[in-house]
């Protein structure tokens, strides 16, 4: 078994201490079930990117209490089973870049209540449950831009649905539908996020919002079909301003 510290696009203040470190990428026998990895119970560093990991199967990281950090990007994953991370209590990074993933659900992220950066990008992500991120009390970074999301539930990122407040989110080169449906994430009042790359994420419809950047987007304009304006705070904004 190969230990090395490894290499990371940014490396976060707490990991600057001795750590347990396994690196396992891919040789010319090509992963894809995770199970044929083992890791010892006291590891606190796990890279397991550029395999062909397909699955986050439930179990696999029951005994891995010490875990820190996780790298599983660039896999081929496609689903986590709901509950499958609710062991990883001490987890401060984790990375699914470049993967598979489609969906993640209010059970997806579960129990990681330490977790300080998620990266989630380069997917195909095209629905976010409400509450997914509502264990995640910690989280101060999130990556969400190169999927596929085109609406954001409205109250995602609410104090009531998000218990920290996140310092960056990054949500650009998504599809995104640029009406009521998602004005609440533009505007911003009363939400617990900053858009770190406003200037990068534009809209993909409707066809007169198409191509515009959100750091230079008119949210009266955006409000103006009154007919898709069913959600609360678009009712208010429109009485209150249009």
């Amino acid at each position: 078994m190969y230990i090395a510290f490894v290499r990371a696009p940014e490396i976060p203040e707490f990991t600057y201490k001795k750590l347990n470190s396994i690196k396992h990428t891919r040789s010319n026998e090509e992963i894809k079930d995770i199970w044929n990895i083992e890791v010892p119970s006291e590891t606190e560093w796990l890279q397991l990117d550029n395999n062909g990991v397909e699955q986050i199967p439930f179990g696999y990281f029951v005994n891995l209490p010490q875990l820190a950090f996780l790298d599983m990007k660039s896999n081929e994953i496609n689903s986590i089973a709901e509950f499958s991370l609710v062991e990883l209590g001490n987890l401060l990074w984790l990375d699914f870049y470049s993967n598979r993933l489609e969906v993640i659900s209010t059970n997806t992220l579960k129990g990681l209540y330490r977790l300080q950066v998620l990266l989630l990008n380069s997917n195909h992500i095209h629905t976010l449950h409400l509450g997914c991120f509502s264990d995640l009390i910690r989280l101060k970074r999130i990556w969400l831009q190169d999927n596929e999301l085109k609406v954001i539930p409205e109250g995602i990122f609410y104090p009531n649905h998000l218990p920290e407040k996140i310092y960056d989110l990054y949500i650009g080169n998504n599809p995104l539908q640029c009406d009521c449906k998602i004005s609440w994430m533009v505007n911003g009042e009363g939400t617990w996020i900053t858009i770190t790359d406003k200037h990068k994420t534009k809209c993909a419809e409707p066809e007169g919002l198409a191509n515009i950047y959100w750091n230079k987007l008119d949210l009266g304009i955006m409000l103006q079909n009154k007919s898709n304006c069913n959600s609360e705070y678009s009712k208010s904004f429109l009485h209150n301003k249009l």
